[in-house]
């Protein structure tokens, strides 16, 4: 059964060595990718993000708005899709997934993030990341004990 499995892998695989080098490079670079812009993000969200409930384009003029948001969508859409397919490649899968939710806009956007960070876990691992660039801690959602 597994000489079955390996033989039918290696059989896809054969003659295609040069997809078989990008996806390898695109790994390696979403894996280096994570490891820079997931705890850059995390560590530059103000204290009290979990708390904060108005947009902050409300004030900006409609045309800059409406494209800051398309952008950040396209973006937490990307950090999305490539933390789940770190979940199975080298990389910080659920951090990123996580960082790509905070971007998204969506229905109840903030319960999802305040029930992942109800994680203990998840929290505590934001915060000593954190600490370690010397940011203060985030503030748990309202109704939390963090």
């Amino acid at each position: 059964m597994i000489n079955f499995a390996y033989n039918a892998i290696t059989g896809l695989l054969e003659g295609r060595e040069v997809l078989l080098a990008l996806l390898g490079g695109l790994s390696l670079l979403t894996f280096a990718g994570s490891l820079i812009v997931v705890p850059l993000v995390l560590v530059r969200l103000p204290e009290d993000y979990l708390r904060q409930e108005d947009k902050m384009t409300q004030h900006w003029p409609q045309p800059v708005a409406v494209a800051f948001l398309i952008f950040k969508n396209a973006l937490g859409g990307l950090f999305l899709l490539g933390g789940t397919a770190m979940l199975v490649l080298p990389g910080q899968g659920l951090l990123t997934i996580f960082v790509g939710l905070l971007l998204l806009d969506f229905p109840r956007k903030r319960f999802l993030i305040h029930r992942t960070l109800g994680s203990r876990r998840i929290f505590h691992n934001i915060n000593r990341l954190r600490a370690r660039f010397g940011k203060p801690k985030l503030k748990p959602p309202c109704g939390t004990n963090g």
